[in-house]
């Protein structure tokens, strides 16, 4: 065991009759309830209460990222849960950062999916309501911005890769959204939230479409072969994102939005 030492100046504890200690050096005395919580600290018995630390870096973590900034964000979160590793708030909030970092390089959305299981998984009963409703939140806000980002990439180039993107996003977001509800039953992909989906691809499918026309040229410009076929393939990829937000799609409204879309598209094609 650690010597025993004085909380006054550090020297050298005597121990004494009925468990006092005096200190060799300055003359401290310690009494045996002292010495008894001494003993405890150095054989780690005894909890540190760092309540106002993890408060206090909750507060930073929640204005950094009221503030957009989500890197400093997660480190605040991360220091929080260095010390109370089932801070369900910390959980959350590292979520939302690591969610609303992602890139077309680099996705953390499935990061952000660990951490909310890991915030539900340690809420409290009082907790639990505010904590599903925020993963909801969050969960359908950060999907719909990333699938957004690669439909807005597809909109401007309208190659094959883009148009996987588009594909790939989307089957991102039904997998990780049902591992959410498998471990948490927190169900976010229902079908209001598809058609959500549904619309933003049928709008990147159209502005792709308008993208197309407009780079193809006037009726009364030379067109090659080479701009032909650049064209209809652009607009066959349209067509597939349509074919894709049909079936996502649940609102009778936007599903005959999306039919005459697509007989728009085909017949500028023919």
């Amino acid at each position: 065991m650690a010597a025993l030492v004085c909380d006054l100046c550090g020297g050298k504890l005597v121990m004494g009759a009925g468990g006092i200690a005096v200190c060799d050096s300055c003359g401290m005395e310690h009494s045996a309830d002292r010495m008894k919580e001494k003993v405890q600290e150095i054989k780690g018995t005894v909890r540190v209460d760092n309540t106002h630390m993890v408060t206090t870096y909750l507060e930073m973590t929640a204005t950094a990222l009221e503030a957009g900034n989500n890197e400093e964000a997660e480190n605040y979160a991360n220091k929080v849960i260095e010390i109370d590793p089932r801070s369900a708030k910390a959980w959350l909030y590292k979520g939302k950062a690591a969610g609303w970092q992602t890139t077309g390089r680099n996705n953390r959305y499935p990061e952000s999916i660990v951490n909310w299981i890991n915030a539900y998984s340690f809420a409290s009963e009082t907790e639990k309501a505010e904590i599903v409703d925020s993963i909801q939140s969050e969960a359908m806000n950060i999907s719909t911005a990333i699938l957004q980002m690669e439909c807005n990439s597809f909109a401007n180039y309208r190659s094959d890769d883009n148009k996987d993107d588009v594909n790939n996003v989307l089957d991102m977001i039904e997998k990780q959204l049902g591992l959410l509800k498998e471990k948490t039953e927190i169900d976010v992909y229902t079908d209001p939230f598809k058609t959500i989906l549904a619309r933003t691809v049928n709008t990147c499918a159209v502005n792709a479409s308008n993208n197309s026309d407009q780079e193809f040229g006037p009726e009364n410009r030379n067109r090659d072969e080479f701009s032909w076929r650049q064209f209809t393939a652009a607009q066959d990829r349209c067509l597939e994102l349509l074919d894709k937000a049909y079936a996502l799609c649940s609102d009778d409204d936007l599903c005959h939005t999306i039919c005459k879309n697509y007989i728009v598209i085909a017949e500028a094609v023919r």
